[in-house]
């Protein structure tokens, strides 16, 4: 500031900046005298995108064809970004020695974005069993992701999705789901990580420069609880908080930053993360159906044989109501009970009793 001040007066002097985050700036820096100028430089819209790529495109050696169809698939990207696109497409077709066509540059948009996905484990639709309402919502929402897809069919697109349910549902193989089948960008949170309101911020920045991604964060009653139950902690929750909510009024949808959080307990969080434009969908995940379950304990089993008084539809009967990530483990821990009556030489598992099954509630601690 004192350099400002300093050679502000100079003939033929003129003093520029650049932020991302004008906010963050100390206020005596940017007053007038210093800055006297402030000119915002917002992303382009679907006009200016397809006039990017378009001279972008010319600079280079290519037979014409329709842009705008990348234009209306870009929000969000900046004109780097969109030159960045053009430059993949253009080296796909040189190393071919041929003038570049829309089939380079779709094969180079389809190879962007979406791939910075830290500790994401990919999930498809076989590897869960949900109910025919929520895996109707969530194909519906998936829809609605895609490119485009809102604005063809004039339904808004949510800004955030809150899993709601107990402990052992599915919530977080739900939220890789999304990821998996919208090919985002993927960034967890948990209480458990410790988040300061930097690393939050970081969070934020990582997911907009990769977009289009998923920013998830994992039991937000714990993330982000109400000051009015007694579960802050000191300044630290509420620092944290307050930049989580400056961070979500800031997102636009051209961000393309979709936010999904879980919860058991959706009263234990602060209620102005829940409020409108933040997490606008809300699922309950609850316990699988009859053939849900049964769905379950095939896919646990697997080859393994039951003896001959037991069936599968005994083993629903019995267990039915406790959740699919306890069944997996009463079903894995009954498979080890079966060893102890195997023998040395003995190449495969005896069919599973229902003693197996017992000793494995035991052992799993679960209650029917």
């Amino acid at each position: 500031m004192q350099c400002a001040d300093r050679y502000r007066s100079e003939p033929g002097f003129v003093l520029m900046a650049a932020t991302n985050f004008y906010d963050g700036l100390d206020e005596q820096l940017v007053r007038d005298l210093r800055f006297n100028e402030k000119i915002r430089v917002d992303l382009p819209d679907e006009a200016a995108r397809e006039q990017i790529l378009t001279v972008q495109l010319t600079k280079r050696f290519w037979t014409p064809f329709p842009v705008k169809s990348f234009a209306v698939r870009t929000p969000g990207w900046s004109p780097a970004k969109l030159a960045s696109l053009v430059n993949r497409a253009a080296s796909s077709a040189a190393l071919e020695n041929r003038r570049m066509e829309q089939q380079d540059l779709q094969r180079a948009y389809d190879d962007t974005g979406g791939t910075d996905r830290p500790l994401i484990k990919s999930v498809d639709w076989d590897d869960l069993v949900l109910s025919p309402a929520v895996e109707r919502d969530l194909r519906n929402l998936i829809r609605l992701m895609n490119p485009g897809e809102a604005e063809r069919l004039n339904v808004p697109m949510p800004t955030g999705l809150l899993l709601v349910g107990p402990p052992g549902y599915g919530k977080t193989s739900i939220a890789h789901l999304l990821a998996t089948q919208t090919r985002r960008s993927f960034y967890p949170i948990t209480p458990g990580d410790v988040p300061t309101p930097d690393k939050l911020v970081q969070a934020f920045d990582r997911s907009r420069e990769n977009s289009p991604s998923i920013l998830f964060l994992d039991e937000i009653d714990g993330l982000l609880p109400r000051g009015d139950n007694g579960y802050y902690k000191g300044q630290h929750h509420i620092q944290l908080v307050e930049q989580a909510l400056m961070l979500m009024s800031q997102l636009d949808p051209a961000n393309q930053v979709f936010l999904v959080g879980t919860t058991n307990h959706k009263d234990d969080i602060d209620p102005r993360v829940l409020r409108g434009g933040r997490f606008t969908e809300k699922i309950e995940v609850c316990a699988p159906d009859d053939s849900g379950y049964l769905r379950l304990i095939d896919k646990y089993l697997g080859p393994i044989p039951l003896a001959t008084d037991l069936s599968r539809s005994d083993i629903l009967v019995r267990l039915r109501g406790i959740s699919p990530a306890d069944l997996q483990g009463v079903v894995n821990t009954a498979k080890r009970m079966a060893m102890n009556r195997m023998e040395e030489n003995e190449a495969a598992l005896p069919p599973l009793t229902w003693e197996d099954f017992e000793r494995s509630l035991q052992r799993n601690q679960v209650a029917l």
